[in-house]
């Protein structure tokens, strides 16, 4: 596929009345997120990438109104962020995809790839399915990915450091990136950052063929879909220990 062919969407989430999750220190969901699109969109724009935001500032969208921006735009990838949030103290990062798609799975996977290989200290929540209403109305490949916990002390203080923002924006970046088949190079907003381990396209490849076999195998069969899914990351948590992560 060309460049010119090619539009990522990005959506952060929450935004202007609806502030999302908020860490014990105040800090705000929507303006974490809001920040590593930011980011993320100086990225992608450098190696020559269309990419649109569903919000460049801290105002209020529906979920209708970000979906709908995506379709009529006939976006490529869509990708919206998040900060966790939790009662139990959980921490660590996870992505979803919309049940069934195939396509969704293969980029969630790019992303949680790229996010782990990067903050390699977070637990791996791993990939999932849900039918989260801006996965479900997309008309494209969808991924949500939840960063972190920002209501644990420890993670809403690295939330709050650019430096770290930065990394996260570069660690999606290479989701994308490996989704669209684009070899990586140092961004221009990321210089000066640690470079990304290499093997991370064959990881992502690998997690490919696990995640497509699985759900061609169970298609129109939710219920065989869910066992299959709950197996198939049990299979990719060994392949990832027998490969030393």
């Amino acid at each position: 596929m060309k460049l010119d062919e090619i539009l990522i969407v990005l959506d952060p989430g929450h935004g202007g009345k609806d502030p999302g999750a908020v860490g014990k220190l105040g800090l705000r969901e929507s303006d974490v997120v809001l920040s590593v699109c930011l980011i993320l969109a100086e990225n992608l724009r450098s190696y020559g990438v269309p990419v649109k935001l569903t919000r460049e500032v801290d105002e209020f969208l529906s979920l209708a109104e970000r979906c709908d921006l995506a379709n009529s735009a006939k976006a490529t990838l869509f990708l919206s962020v998040h900060c966790n949030a939790s009662t139990t103290g959980a921490t660590g990062i996870e992505t979803f995809h919309m049940l069934g798609s195939v396509k969704g799975a293969e980029f969630a996977g790019c992303l949680q790839d790229s996010l782990l290989d990067e903050f390699t200290e977070s637990n791996d929540r791993g990939v999932k399915q849900e039918s989260y209403y801006v996965l479900r109305k997309t008309k494209m490949a969808a991924a949500l990915a939840e960063l972190e916990f920002i209501d644990v002390a420890e993670k809403e203080e690295l939330f709050s450091q650019s430096h770290v923002l930065a990394a996260y924006a570069d660690a999606l970046l290479d989701g994308i990136l490996a989704m669209l088949g684009i070899a990586k190079r140092v961004p221009l907003i990321a210089k000066g950052l640690p470079t990304l381990p290499s093997g991370r396209e064959k990881r992502c490849s690998e997690r490919r063929k696990l995640v497509i076999k699985g759900l061609v195998a169970v298609a129109g069969n939710l219920e065989a879909e869910a066992k299959a899914m709950r197996k198939l990351t049990e299979e990719v948590l060994t392949w990832e220990e027998e490969a030393g992560e």
